[in-house]
């Protein structure tokens, strides 16, 4: 069991403003925390309840030396940020890239403003399917570690680089390493069908319904949008990115 200060200093990090002070956030459930420890992501502690069990957080954490810490169930149903508790949840410190570590990556994904956090999660979720090598979060977008992002990507933010409050003027120095901005516009001229990614590619996607922004645009190399038919007028952002991510990924495939 933990003290009630040890548990407010915990229920604290379901706000952003508190989670970006201590560098900390949690993760619940299995799939998220088994994907943390498959891909090298240690846990400061993992906090479980009887509902989940001693046996099951043995199987899942195997032989590491990560701290267990045995809560009570009322103790999980305040820490925890659904409905019905999984018994189970990680302190984990928050990711430390930054864009020099994107410099010999060949495919980013640049979200700019995209704010909900469900759509942010899936396009996470899509970049790891599609090979792409990260994640960058503009400023205006939704918080990285945001749970229901971090449930909406099913435990694939542990399988790809990702960072966030990136500027517009950081998304220009990419350029500078050799990067072309490739942005999806329905206005735009060219197709998807007519052009090849380039071999170093952003990928910019807007939000919802404004799409990319004006100061976004103005850094764009190259336009394009998606051949639909005509009784529809745009995708969702989601659904936008796989079709472009898809494109980009074929793109290098088939040099």
């Amino acid at each position: 069991m933990i003290s009630n200060a040890r548990l407010k200093a915990l229920i604290a990090l379901k706000q952003k403003k508190n989670r970006q002070k201590e560098g900390k956030f949690l993760v619940e459930g299995d799939n998220l925390i088994a994907s943390a420890l498959e891909n090298g992501f240690d846990p400061e502690e993992i906090f479980y309840s009887v509902d989940y069990g001693k046996n099951n957080i043995d199987s899942l954490i195997g032989n590491r030396p990560t701290k267990k810490v045995f809560i009570s169930s009322p103790q999980m149903r305040k820490l925890s940020d659904v409905s019905t508790p999984p018994g189970i949840a990680a302190l984990m410190p928050t990711f430390k890239y930054t864009l020099d570590d994107f410099a010999t990556s060949s495919k980013l994904l640049y979200m700019d403003q995209v704010s909900d956090p469900g759509n942010a999660g899936t396009l996470i979720r899509n970049g790891c399917a599609f090979g792409f090598d990260a994640v960058i979060f503009g400023q205006g977008s939704c918080e990285l570690y945001n749970p229901k992002l971090l449930r909406s990507t099913a435990g694939y933010i542990f399988q790809i680089k990702a960072l966030e409050n990136i500027s517009y003027e950081k998304l220009s120095a990419l350029k500078q390493q050799g990067f072309k901005l490739i942005s999806g516009d329905s206005n735009a001229r060219l197709s998807i069908e007519d052009q090849k990614c380039p071999e170093k590619a952003v990928l910019v996607l807007g939000n919802e319904p404004r799409g990319v922004s004006e100061e976004a645009k103005n850094l764009v190399d190259l336009a394009l949008r998606i051949p639909l038919s005509s009784k529809v007028d745009s995708l969702n952002v989601a659904a936008a990115g796989a079709i472009l991510m898809y494109w980009a990924r074929n793109a290098r495939l088939a040099r």
